[in-house]
C-alpha cells in the first residue's frame, strides 16, 4: 500500500512539473485551448466551427450567436485526484452577442517532501493555480458571417513562482449553406508578453485554428441524408503553432434531439520540461442528454502520457436560461435555388429554401407543395424556353399571403453540335431561345447548312411583326412553286410586303440556298432604309452597278448591316451559312431589341 501511495504522489509531482514546465516555457501553451467542455472534448476538440454552445467563450467568440437562448455552462474534472479543473461561461444572445467565462486548474494540496528509494525533494513544487477570466463579443457583420472577439486575463502561480498577462482571440464563422459552416481563429493575437515574478518576460504561444463542420444527415438544405429528427456532423480542425501543424478530428451523432454521442482524435502539444514540448495523439469518446433545457455531456479521453492512473472523465452541465422572442420581419423565407436573374440551360430545377415557424403553407407556381420543418423542397420544370418565373408565395394560418419572391430565370436552348468555343453560339442559342430561328432537329442547329429562301421568309415575317390578318389569297399563291410548301404563307405575306421577290417571274424557289445579295435586300426594306432608284457606284469589284442588288448592297455597307470581304468582293451569290445568317439576324435593329427583351429582369 506505500508503494501504491508513493507512487501516486509521484505522479502528482510529475504532472505538477508539466505545469510549471507549461507556464514559464518559452511559448506558454494556455491551457484553456484543451479543456472547453465535455462536448468539446468528446469531438477531439475538432470544434471551432461545430461549437454552438456557452463553450464558444473557450473555443471561437463568433459562435457565440449560434445558440438562441441565454445559457449557463459548467464543466469539473480531476487530473490525479487532488488536480481540479473548472470552467463556465454565461453567454447572451442578441443582435449583439455576450459572453462570459472563467478557467481554473490546480491542486490545493499541502507543500510536502517525498523521500523514497533515491527519488528527488520537491517539496516547493506541489501548489499549482491558474486562473483565466476571459470576455467575449461577437457580432454578424452578413446574413452568414459573423466575427467575434474575446479579451483575457490569466494569473498563475507555483510555490514561490507567478506570472500573468493578458491578450485577446479573434473568430470568424462563415455559413457557406445550412449544412456548412467554416471558421477561422486567431488566439493570442496581441504582441503582448508574460509578466513573469521579478519583473522578468515571457513569450505567450500564438495558435491559427482553421476549422469546418458539415451535416451529412439533418434537414439542413445540403446535407446529403434528409432526416427530420437525426443528425451527423463531421468536423474538422487544423491548428498552426510554432511552425508546426496539428489536425483534430470529430463527429458528433445525435438519433434524436435528447442524445448525442461523439468520438474525435487529435493532436496535442504537451509541456515536459519548462523548455520542451511534445506531440502527443489523444482519442476521446463522448455522450450527451438533453432535458427539459438542461444539457448534460460527458466525455472520456485517453490519458496522452500512458499514466493509468490519471483520471480522464469529463463533465459538464448547461442550462438553456431565457429564450429572447423571435421578432418576425418581412424575411419570412430564405431561398437557396434557383438563383434570381438566372441564365441557365437545365429545365429542371430544386426549389431549396427554408420558412420561419410562422409559416403555415407554402406554393409554388399555384401548387402546394410540403413543408418539413421549415424546409421548403421541391422540383419545378420549365416548359418553354426563354423567360422563366417561379413564383413562391408563403400563407399564415389564415391563409393570408406573408410573402411572395419571384425566381427569374432566362431558360436558353443549346445544341450538340454548337460547343463552347463557337463563335457564333450566342448568336444561334438567343435567336432559336426566341422562335427566330429553328434548329435542323432536336438538340442539332447545323451552324454551317444554308438558309433556305423559305426559312428567311419566316424569319422577315417574326421580325417585321406580320400579321396573317393582311394575308390576302383571293387570287391565290403568286408564285407556282409554293403551294403545298409549309413556309407558303410566310412566302406569299412577305411578297405581298415587297420584302422579297422571286427567283423568277413565277417561281420562288423556297428551298433552294438564301444568297448573301438575296439576304441584304430584304434587310434594307426591313429595317426601312431610303433606297436610290440605282447604284451610283461601287465599292466591290465583283458587284457592277447595274447588277439589281447593288443599290441595296451599297446602302447595307453605309448602315452597318453587312460586310464585305478582306480581297474587295462581296460574293453577292455566295450561299449564306446558318452560323452567319444567326448573327446577322441578331444585329438588326428588332433581333437587337428582342434579345435585349429577353434579358429585361424587369419585364417579367
Amino acid at each position: 500500500m506505500r508503494g501504491k501511495g508513493v507512487k501516486m504522489k509521484t505522479l502528482k509531482i510529475i504532472l505538477c512539473t508539466l505545469m510549471i514546465g507549461s507556464l514559464f516555457a518559452t511559448g506558454s501553451v494556455d491551457p484553456a485551448y484543451r479543456y472547453t467542455s465535455a462536448r468539446g472534448i468528446g469531438v477531439g476538440n475538432a470544434f471551432s466551427a461545430l461549437v454552438d454552445d456557452y463553450s464558444a467563450v473557450f473555443v471561437n467568440p463568433a459562435a457565440i450567436g449560434e445558440h438562441e437562448s441565454v445559457q449557463l455552462g459548467l464543466m469539473q474534472s480531476n487530473l490525479f485526484a487532488d488536480v481540479n479543473l473548472l470552467n463556465g461561461a454565461v453567454i447572451f444572445p442578441g443582435d449583439i452577442n455576450y459572453g462570459l467565462g472563467f478557467y481554473y486548474i490546480g491542486t490545493n494540496m499541502p507543500a510536502e517532501a517525498i523521500i523514497n528509494n533515491g527519488y528527488y525533494e520537491y517539496s516547493q513544487m506541489l501548489g499549482y493555480n491558474d486562473v483565466t477570466l476571459l470576455g467575449s463579443v461577437s457580432s454578424k457583420l452578413l446574413d452568414d458571417l459573423s466575427l467575434g472577439l474575446t479579451g483575457k486575463y490569466r494569473f498563475a502561480e507555483a510555490g514561490d513562482y507567478n506570472t500573468s498577462q493578458a491578450n485577446a482571440d479573434f473568430g470568424v464563422l462563415y455559413k457557406v449553406n445550412p449544412a456548412l459552416k467554416v471558421s477561422a481563429l486567431y488566439q493570442n493575437f496581441l504582441p503582448l508578453k508574460v509578466n513573469v515574478q521579478g519583473g522578468g518576460e515571457g513569450d505567450v504561444q500564438q495558435k491559427v485554428t482553421l476549422g469546418g463542420a458539415y451535416r451529412f444527415i439533418g434537414r439542413a438544405p445540403g446535407s446529403i441524408v434528409y432526416s427530420k429528427n437525426q443528425k451527423l456532423d463531421m468536423s474538422l480542425d487544423v491548428e498552426f503553432v510554432d511552425q508546426q501543424t496539428m489536425l483534430r478530428i470529430g463527429v458528433e451523432y445525435k438519433p434524436n434531439p435528447a442524445l448525442a454521442f461523439r468520438a474525435g482524435y487529435g493532436a496535442e502539444k504537451w509541456a515536459v520540461s519548462s523548455v520542451n514540448v511534445e506531440d502527443k495523439k489523444i482519442f476521446s469518446l463522448g455522450m450527451g442528454f438533453k432535458f427539459s433545457g438542461i444539457n448534460f455531456d460527458y466525455a472520456y479521453s485517453l490519458d496522452p502520457n500512458n499514466f493509468t492512473d490519471n483520471n480522464t472523465h469529463y463533465f459538464s452541465v448547461a442550462f438553456d436560461l431565457d429564450k429572447p422572442e423571435k421578432k418576425y420581419t418581412d424575411d419570412y423565407m430564405k431561398i437557396k435555388s434557383p438563383v434570381d436573374k438566372k441564365v441557365t440551360y437545365e429545365n429542371m430545377h430544386r426549389v431549396i429554401g427554408t420558412v420561419i415557424p410562422k409559416v403555415a403553407a407554402v406554393q409554388i407556381n399555384g401548387v402546394d407543395v410540403d413543408v418539413r420543418n421549415s424546409r421548403i423542397i421541391a422540383t419545378v420544370k420549365y416548359k418553354d424556353y426563354g423567360k422563366q418565373v417561379v413564383d413562391i408565395k408563403v400563407y399564415d394560418n389564415n391563409g393570408d399571403v406573408l410573402e411572395q419572391k419571384r425566381i427569374r430565370n432566362v431558360y436558353l436552348m443549346s445544341f450538340y453540335d454548337v460547343d463552347k468555343k463557337n463563335w457564333a453560339r450566342q448568336y444561334i442559342e438567343e435567336l432559336t431561345t426566341l422562335g427566330l430561328l429553328r434548329p435542323v432537329k432536336p438538340g442539332y442547329f447545323m451552324p454551317y447548312a444554308f438558309v433556305s429562301r423559305a426559312e428567311y421568309a419566316k424569319v422577315l415575317y417574326s421580325l417585321k411583326d406580320l400579321s396573317m390578318r393582311d394575308l390576302d389569297l383571293s387570287e391565290g399563291y403568286r408564285f407556282s412553286d409554293v403551294a403545298g410548301h409549309p413556309m407558303a404563307e410566310y412566302i406569299e405575306l412577305v411578297a405581298q410586303k415587297g420584302m422579297m421577290r422571286g427567283t423568277h417571274a413565277d417561281k420562288f424557289t423556297p428551298d433552294a440556298a438564301l444568297t448573301r445579295e438575296q439576304l441584304v435586300a430584304a434587310l434594307v426594306m426591313l429595317e426601312g432604309l431610303e433606297i436610290p432608284e440605282k447604284a451610283l457606284q461601287s465599292r466591290f469589284r465583283d458587284v457592277s452597278v447595274s447588277r439589281w442588288s447593288a443599290k441595296y448592297i451599297e446602302v447595307a455597307i453605309d448602315n452597318g448591316l453587312i460586310n464585305g470581304y478582306w480581297d474587295g468582293t462581296f460574293r453577292p451569290k455566295k450561299e449564306v451559312t446558318r452560323a452567319e445568317f444567326s448573327k446577322i439576324v441578331h444585329n438588326t435593329s428588332m433581333g437587337k431589341k428582342l434579345v435585349h427583351d429577353l434579358y429585361d429582369w424587369d419585364s417579367f
